[in-house]
């Protein structure tokens, strides 16, 4: 039996989860972390508080602290952003792509057989910063407290290089689908993908292979084209195509060549 695809609203929580759990992110980055997440749309699949409006929800004394708590989010991986032009608020993209899959989420909320908790990046002692914060009264005990250590962890370079412009909007794009179709199935047929043009009215992108080509086209396109609406109102075509070397130079069996053409018109 087929489990029923996650919902948007479902995937946030994880998502919100997986930074609580962290032991790796201060106090004041976790709930900083919260606060992005209320404000995340389910349409667009991102999110646009400023950062003045997170320190004031928040009641944090200075700007830089949510500035260092955002960086510290991105560089462990959990949101991309893309910074605004002209005074316009930056927009935050969780990353749901990096979400345990669902038997591995259970296994962090849960814990191992002899009952200690797993957290991300280490074991049972690892989690012991977040389970004083619980005995300190959660979520609220974290406005009272002051972010003046550095992050215990960062990502490689690699894996933080800036993405471009186009593959930011992809990436919120598949967030929605994610929520329409659920985070495995995402996984397995949108992951390859990557956009070569984005228009107001069509959308090209890039298949890995024949196979996903056509599996998308044949069940997935709707959907497809419809997650890119929620981005892109006026986007009324998505189109996939093949990299150069994936396409074949025979020509199709209704194609005459070009030499027996001019021989018939002869």
């Amino acid at each position: 039996m087929m489990n029923k695809p996650e919902s948007f609203s479902r995937l946030k929580w994880r998502w919100i989860e997986q930074i609580m759990h962290d032991p790796r992110l201060s106090h004041l980055t976790r709930v900083v972390g919260f606060e992005i997440a209320r404000h995340l749309n389910a349409k667009t699949g991102d999110a646009w508080p400023s950062q003045e409006t997170i320190r004031k929800n928040l009641r944090i004394k200075n700007i830089s602290q949510v500035k260092r708590a955002i960086a510290a989010l991105r560089a462990l991986l959990y949101l991309q952003i893309v910074h605004g032009k002209r005074g316009a608020s930056n927009r935050y993209i969780p990353r749901f792509d990096r979400l345990p899959a669902i038997s591995d989420a259970a296994t962090i909320k849960t814990g191992s057989e002899g009952g200690a908790s797993a957290r991300p990046g280490g074991g049972a002692n690892e989690g012991m910063g977040w389970q004083k914060l619980q005995n300190k009264g959660g979520c609220r005990a974290l406005l009272t407290l002051e972010d003046n250590s550095k992050e215990k962890a960062r990502a490689p370079e690699s894996e933080t290089s800036a993405l471009t412009a186009d593959e930011l909007i992809w990436l919120s794009v598949k967030n929605v689908l994610a929520g329409l179709v659920g985070l495995n199935l995402c996984r397995s047929w949108f992951d390859g993908l990557r956009p070569k043009f984005i228009g107001l009215v069509e959308v090209v992108m890039v298949a890995p292979s024949k196979f996903v080509k056509h599996r998308i086209e044949e069940q997935y396109a709707a959907v497809l084209a419809q997650a890119w609406r929620c981005k892109i109102s006026t986007v009324e075509h998505v189109k996939l195509t093949l990299d150069a070397s994936q396409l074949d130079s025979t020509p199709a069996k209704d194609e005459v060549p070009a030499s027996s053409q001019s021989a018939e018109v002869s």
